[in-house]
């Protein structure tokens, strides 16, 4: 959580059309629950952020994210999630929902992770390389 008070650097104006003030760092509210099973994990989180310290949760500013991972094997897990804007605003975010789903293979020691992201405005994925330990 970050107080709205801390200021970002200002940035330099080698041209006059770029703003000459900094933003604040917006606070940042996240809580969950997480559901531990022998072959599956399920989770639920609710992410709020703020303009300012004296308004309420304003404009693109409530999400929801639902999750769920299988241990298909030791070694192999399959994963997706769901992430809902509840606030979809026309100053704010536009995308009301983000599908996801994905996989991790951790083979001696190392894990490989891969996810795929699909909205109404945007497709787009990852791919993570590391140790697994």
């Amino acid at each position: 959580m970050f107080p709205t008070d801390i200021k970002t650097p200002t940035p330099r104006r080698f041209n006059p059309d770029f703003p000459g003030s900094r933003p604040a760092v917006q606070a940042l509210y996240q809580v969950g629950l997480a559901h531990y099973r022998e072959k599956f994990m399920v989770t639920l989180d609710i992410e709020l952020t703020e303009d300012n310290v004296f308004r309420d949760f304003e404009g693109s500013s409530r999400f929801l994210s639902m999750g769920g991972e299988y241990y298909w094997r030791d070694d192999f897990h399959l994963r997706g999630g769901l992430r809902v804007n509840t606030s979809v605003t026309d100053q704010g975010a536009k995308e009301a929902t983000t599908l996801t789903g994905g996989f991790m293979y951790q083979p001696f020691g190392f894990s490989i992770e891969a996810a795929a992201m699909i909205s109404k405005y945007e497709v787009g994925g990852t791919v993570g390389f590391g140790l697994a330990f």
